[in-house]
């Protein structure tokens, strides 16, 4: 029997979904660095997630609700129902540590259920309304060398999940065959 979806359930797929759009530089979402190159980063607009998993497990002791990647940048979203469950967070270890993934971090939470100055520093917060997901408080840039040792993990595992399966000849293959 399937089980039933919950509110996390909902918020966790509002929010992939929301990864999926581009943001242009009028987005509240983002708070952009200064970049010395335009080549490293343009800070007037943030694209959408090419490659996006939900709840996505392998070695790591953070499982991120969602984690979006783009080709320069990468976005993680922890979905919380409740003022609880977002209380307890703070309790976890790698919520602390500058080695979690992401270039932005936020929490993605039913309107008005958090607010704004209740994000803690370094995290942005998303407000669903059940019909749009609007930022509240931007997410700054996080470029800690450390998080690339995180996002490699995932990215292997997904890569070694797709050679053990026999599919590496598929991603080979150009996108239009």
């Amino acid at each position: 029997m399937a089980r039933q979806k919950t509110e996390h359930d909902r918020l966790v797929s509002r929010g992939a979904r929301w990864l999926t759009r581009s943001h242009d530089g009028t987005s509240q979402a983002f708070s952009m660095p200064s970049f010395r190159s335009p080549l490293e980063f343009d800070p007037c607009y943030i694209g959408s997630c090419g490659v996006i998993l939900t709840e996505y497990v392998c070695y790591l002791d953070n499982i991120p609700d969602i984690i979006g990647f783009a080709s320069n940048f990468s976005i993680v979203i922890e979905c919380k129902t409740s003022r609880n469950d977002f209380a307890k967070d703070k309790y976890k270890s790698h919520r602390h540590r500058d080695k979690q993934p992401g270039n932005f971090r936020f929490y993605l939470v039913p309107q008005g259920l958090i607010k704004p100055e209740e994000a803690p520093e370094g995290w942005g917060l998303l407000y669903d309304s059940g019909k749009q997901i609007k930022a509240v408080k931007p997410a700054p840039w996080h470029d800690e060398v450390e998080i690339r040792v995180a996002e490699y993990s995932i990215l292997y595992s997904v890569t070694r999940r797709f050679s053990i399966r026999g599919l590496m000849k598929e991603i080979r293959k150009p996108l239009n065959d």
